[in-house]
């Protein structure tokens, strides 16, 4: 019992971490969103179409083509499949320890990110260009990395936590840190 709680412990203080030229860049993460959004276009007409408004009442159809884009940018962002943005640009999400993201995490990284497209969106992309491991402001709230798909680790680390501020608004952002 004490060892399986050690083992626990351990893997939630601790991460993984890539090679600096693994994470995903600006430009290409700028390039996978336009895909998506093009693609997520696209399947609200064609949904539109489909289901207008005068067939179901307001509600049912909002939460339709509400749905459609949960699953998009959550659920087969959590998948190997992947959505077509990320595939075309060859990248993928992980957790700090390497894993698929929680569908949770990234339900917050969802609403993180559509939060901060309201309160200005060039600041939370720029933030790429100020972080070590390239994370959005949403990535680094959500505890989460965008990398190259075939990226593997090249380390693990303890993870720490920096304060770093947003929005005028202080967090602590988990960070993992090789451990010398």
């Amino acid at each position: 019992m004490a060892a399986a709680l050690q083992t626990a412990r351990t893997q939630r203080d601790e991460g993984v971490f890539f090679r600096q030229e693994d994470y995903a860049g600006f430009w290409r993460r700028l390039a996978a969103d336009a895909v998506d959004v093009a693609l997520i276009i696209l399947l609200l007409t064609a949904a539109t179409s489909l289901f207008s408004e005068a067939e179901m009442p307001a509600r049912v159809y909002t939460f339709v083509l509400l749905t459609i884009c949960y699953v998009y940018l959550v659920l087969l962002k959590r998948s190997r499949v992947r959505t077509l943005g990320y595939i075309l640009t060859r990248i993928r999400i992980v957790d700090l320890q390497g894993n698929p993201p929680s569908v949770l995490s990234l339900s917050l990284r969802l609403f993180l990110a559509l939060l901060t497209s309201l309160l200005g969106f060039p600041y939370g992309m720029v933030w790429i260009y100020n972080n070590r491991r390239r994370q959005a402001t949403w990535d680094a709230l959500a505890r989460t990395y965008v990398v190259k798909a075939r990226a593997q680790p090249v380390g693990r680390g303890r993870m720490t936590h920096d304060l770093q501020t947003f929005w005028c608004l202080s967090f602590l952002v988990p960070e993992v840190r090789a451990t010398s």
